[in-house]
């Protein structure tokens, strides 16, 4: 017999999404996507690109599925992705530092020793390989995307959009050079931006001291407190609060002073013998703690800061211009020179012969014995607090003065702000909780950096400071006085290597020796994507803001910032209108997935064992701003519970529908309530899908989908199973096949964006040689359909179902064994809907009658206590008596008196409410279980009857199991024959019909020993049983 839907042949999860996959390469699927996207309403889309510096763990697969999910449901819906490709981030430190691992170098003079043009040769090379990598990992997560047509932050035609960007804030007088303090790492050799810094906070344990600073011309000396003791060889100013009241405390001979709210928190012992106010303090003299440079001249003196903090240390702040940014400012107010003893690789030069070559960081204990022999350590000591590390090298950073690029964020900080509040952020706590509070503290932005693999910042300069920013290749030419050849590669050293000239005063020009944070080559992407405004100008200038973007919670001060930045400097227009943000995976213990330990999962081996649709679930199935525990037994659970249970589903309709030859017709009558029921259910689930991605909570699609995926197979299916092949009925045979196969047509377009391979194979196999469901619309839910009231009335039976199977748990009775009743109280609104569908749950329980209650009372026994607490003291040694009494009496005819009375007399006692426990205990030859208002009560005898009954269902189990163990088709008879306990044989013979009929057997006959027979074990009663394929 020819079958026209294939049946599932055995085959993994895993080797169906390959299977697929190499059907989508073959048929060009992509492209057919992308056609029919065409003439459909813009969703502008700007993919976050990824660093191609190593291999994607698992936690990388979670924003591919995430943006995969919902482009899949746009293209879905009639819209057209622009533009529809991918993009790498190539450029920066993590790629630097991956050449330097795999070369064995640390340093930047190991890399100008092996030289620019070869180090940035490999830098390119290794971009590519683990874009490769990238690559595949995210085709086989299934995300649909134009790779070959990718963006790349490294290509020439980016990197001229962000030299274009570069010259219009250099016009705008946006961008400059400045001598300020900036986070520098001293690993790497070069600055991060305030926005890279916060990425590297960790908390982390250091020294802390207090120090003697002497006044001169007054007895008195002052405490200042630091945490950074390296930074005292540059000390040259004491701030003080003048509106601070500083006490004097004699100390040990001593008079030191302090600000009066920190004497008990430095533990400042003695006699108070003064106070002297900040304003008397400012212009006074001080006998600085080192002289490795001279600022008696405008310095070591104590001036007035509001920035001095109250909330730590003395109220005095050691101030040393060249490694703090307050510190910098105040001696620029006093005219001071920036003195720097520490090179580029954050040792002490010469300036500090004691200390020269010594890591600064490392020099705190030395610092502290040079202070000690001075006399001028009062006091030191640990302090755990949190601080910055670089994010790239994980190298504690140093804050030191030095020549860097600045685009200008500060003045244009309210306005970023107020173009924040067009934007739509999902979860909404975000937008003015974590990223608000920093567009708040937004910074100038140091975006230049003293490295080699990156865009070459395009200023120029002469011997004379005259400055060029140059914004597209045409410029540089034309600076260069000669065409730019088709090999011209526009990074380091070939750029460089060019002869230019001032176009004012024509003297020899030479490039900033520096390139450009990535974090700004990536914050292009929106415009530069386009090779704008060299190319694409018309597409890009329509929309110029994205309609949605989607990354992981780390970007918040990352690619979110700066896109939002440029995007407000270059365009006064938020650079994308939604974003989603996504949390973290963590491994299976809640900590973060970290390269070279063994918690990274890695996703070839996940996808290989339990696929990548059920991975797709796991991540997508809860809300994906959240972090998320990963094991594979998480991801296998969601195979098990989702995708199996749906495979068996299909399973089951492409055998009937097989043996009966069904073809979906046109129109066809619902012929039974469980057919309406079902079709509400997939169009209210189709509602609810619908809203949960158009709000960007992905998860309430999917937890729509699960639940009706449940409801599909563990009720409609099963309560449908014989009308599948009622031979007597036709029309509601046609019916259940009919809407069946719509529920799984309908259900496989539902799930295209969440698992796209499995529902582009079950799309396949019930349409025919047609499309993929990606070319497909996604479906509209028909609220003519929706039955909210036959709904919440099937809800309500199965709430009644569990409550009943949990019942017979409890007491160990299977529900294969049929039971004379079920008792169910509810109040008088559900009673009526509970009796419509007393014979589905009868047949659900298995029981032979169900019997309704508007009330519980009947059903309810109670059991009466005395309460000791209550009647110890009142009635002394009566208690014993009081318990025995209680024992005989009928318990439910005493708690209705008393609750009707509020007393009753026992014996020779009164006893009150109070003077009893009343609680609910199991009714004689009854089990109960209750799910919120819904009471059920089981009734447990068996009868002979009953366990005949009983006895024959686990036969039929145990014929069906033998018959799918020979791989039987649906449709094939057998003959059945048996031997075993009298017990047994008798319960086969008084249900003979029924089980043949259940089994499909043509005869069910017994035989002493029968051949090649099977033994099993039913209720410990032995059964040995033959099924052969028999004639039709």
């Amino acid at each position: 017999m020819t079958k026209y839907y294939p049946e599932p042949d055995g085959k993994s999860f895993p080797q169906m999404e390959q299977e697929v996959l190499l059907q989508w390469e073959r048929e060009h699927l992509l492209s057919k996507v992308k056609g029919r996207m065409e003439g459909g309403r813009p969703l502008v889309f700007c993919e976050g690109p990824p660093t191609a510096n190593a291999k994607p763990h698992i936690g990388h697969a979670l924003t591919r599925a995430v943006k995969d999910a919902f482009l899949r449901y746009h293209v879905m819906n009639g819209r057209k992705i622009v533009p529809y490709i991918g993009g790498w981030d190539c450029h920066g430190l993590p790629v630097e530092i991956e050449v330097e691992r795999a070369l064995g170098i640390q340093s930047k003079k190991d890399i100008e020793k092996l030289g620019v043009d070869k180090f940035n040769r490999l830098c390119r090379e290794s971009v590519l390989t683990y874009k490769a990598d990238w690559e595949a990992m995210s085709r086989r997560i299934g995300y649909m995307i134009d790779y070959d047509n990718a963006y790349l932050t490294m290509s020439k035609e980016y990197v001229e959009s962000v030299w274009w960007s570069l010259k219009q804030l250099h016009e705008k007088g946006l961008l400059s050079k400045g001598h300020k303090v900036v986070p520098y790492c001293p690993r790497c050799g070069t600055t991060l931006s305030t926005h890279e810094v916060a990425l590297g906070f960790r908390e982390t344990e250091g020294r802390s001291i207090i120090v003697k600073f002497r006044l001169k011309g007054l007895d008195l000396t002052l405490l200042a407190w630091t945490a950074t003791p390296w930074a005292l060889l540059g000390n040259a100013l004491l701030a003080v609060d003048r509106e601070t009241t500083y006490s004097v405390i004699e100390h040990s001979g001593e008079r030191l002073a302090v600000a009066e709210d920190r004497v008990g928190l430095v533990s400042l012992e003695g006699n108070l013998v003064g106070s002297i106010k900040g304003s008397e303090l400012v212009g006074k003299g001080y006998e600085p703690p080192f002289k490795f440079y001279d600022f008696s001249a405008n310095g070591w003196k104590v001036v007035h800061s509001p920035d001095v903090a109250h909330e730590e240390g003395t109220g005095v702040m050691s101030v040393s211009p060249a490694y703090g940014s307050v510190d910098f400012d105040l001696g620029e107010t006093e005219g001071l020179e920036v003195f720097d003893p520490i090179d580029a690789e954050g040792r002490f030069t010469n300036a500090v012969p004691e200390l020269k070559g010594m890591f600064a960081k490392d020099a705190d204990s030395e610092i502290m014995r040079m202070l000690e022999s001075k006399g001028l350590l009062f006091k030191w000591g640990l302090i755990k607090h949190s601080y910055p590390f670089c994010w790239r090298c994980d190298t504690a950073l140093i804050y030191k003065a030095i020549d860097s690029w600045f685009v200008t964020v500060q003045d244009s900080k309210q306005r970023i702000i107020e173009l924040n509040e067009e934007v739509k952020w999902v979860p909404e706590a975000f937008k003015h909780g974590r990223f608000g509070n920093f567009l708040a503290d937004a910074k100038d932005w140091a975006i230049s950096r003293s490295r080699y693999w990156g865009v070459p910042l395009p200023v120029w300069r002469c011997a004379r400071n005259h400055e060029v920013c140059v914004g597209s290749y045409d410029e540089l030419a034309k600076l260069s006085g000669s065409r730019l050849s088709e090999s011209f590669d526009p990074h380091r050293p070939s750029v460089d290597s060019l002869e230019t000239h001032c176009p004012e005063c024509g003297d020899p020009m030479r490039r900033e020796d520096f390139v450009v944070d990535c974090w700004y080559d990536s914050g292009c992407a929106p415009f530069a994507q386009y090779h704008y405004p060299f190319e694409n100008i018309e597409e890009f200038d329509t929309h110029q803001s994205v309609d949605f973007i989607a990354e992981g919670v780390d970007q918040t001060r990352g690619w979110f910032y700066t896109q939002l930045a440029l995007g407000t400097l270059l365009f006064d227009k938020p650079a994308y209108m939604s974003v989603l943000v996504l949390g973290q995976v963590l491994d299976e213990h809640g900590m973060k997935m970290k390269r070279g330990t063994d918690r990274v999962v890695y996703p070839d081996e996940v996808f290989s064992s339990v696929g990548a649709d059920s991975t797709r679930l796991l991540f997508l199935g809860t809300p994906v701003w959240h972090d998320l525990q990963f094991s594979v037994d998480r991801v296998r659970d969601e195979m098990v519970g989702t995708l199996t249970t749906l495979l068996n589903v299909y399973a089951f309709f492409a055998s009937n529908a097989n043996a009966y030859g069904f073809r979906p017709g046109n129109e066809y009558g619902r012929t039974h309530d469980l057919d309406r029921w079902i079709v509400s259910r997939l169009h209210s689930s189709t509602k609810e899908c619908r809203e949960g991605f158009e709000s960007l909570e992905v998860h309430r699609a999917v937890r729509a989908l699960e639940s009706f995926i449940v409801d599909l197979s563990n009720w409609y299916v099963r309560r449908s199973r014989r009308r599948f092949w009622e031979e007597n009925d036709p029309q509601d045979r046609f019916s259940a096949h009919c809407t069946l196969y719509d529920c799984l047509v309908e259900l496989s377009k539902l799930m295209a964006p969440i698992t796209p391979f499995y529902s582009d194979w079950m799309y396949r196999n019930l349409k025919g040689p047609l499309e993929s469901v990606h070319l497909e619309k996604y479906p509209e839910p028909n609220e003519d359909l929706i039955n909210g009231t036959l709904e919440r009335q099937i809800s309500l039976v199965t709430t009644a179902v569990m409550a009943g199977r949990l019942a017979r748990q409890k007491v160990n009775v299977k529900l294969r064994q049929p039971l004379p009743e079920v008792v169910i109280a509810v109040d008088t609104d559900k009673a009526w809907t509970l009796r419509r569908f007393e014979k589905m749950i009868a047949e659900e329980l298995n029981v032979k009658r169900v019997e309704v209650l508007e009330s519980r009372e009947k059903m309810i026994q109670y059991a009466v206590h005395p309460n000791l607490k209550v009647l110890g003291p009142k009635l002394k040694g009566g208690s014993d008596e009081v318990a025995q009494l209680l024992s005989k009496v009928n318990e439910n005819e005493l708690v209705k008196h008393l609750r009707s009375k509020g007393k009753i007399r026992l014996g020779g006692f009164t006893l009150a409410e109070e003077d009893v426990i009343v609680s609910e205990k199991e009714k004689p030859g009854y089990s109960h279980a209750s799910i919120d208002d819904v009471h059920v009560y089981v009734r447990l005898e068996v009868t002979q009857n009953l366990k005949l009954e009983g006895l024959s269902r686990e036969v039929i189990r145990r014929i069906q199991h033998m018959r799918k163990e020979q791989r039987l088709e649906f449709e094939d008879p057998v003959a059945v024959e048996y031997d075993g306990h009298p017990d047994l044989e008798s319960a086969i013979s008084s249900h003979k019909e029924h089980i043949m009929r259940e089994t499909h057997a043509k005869a069910l006959m017994r035989k002493e020993s029968p051949e090649g027979a099977q033994k099993w074990m039913i209720n410990k009663l032995p059964l040995e049983l033959s099924v052969r394929r028999s004639a039709p």
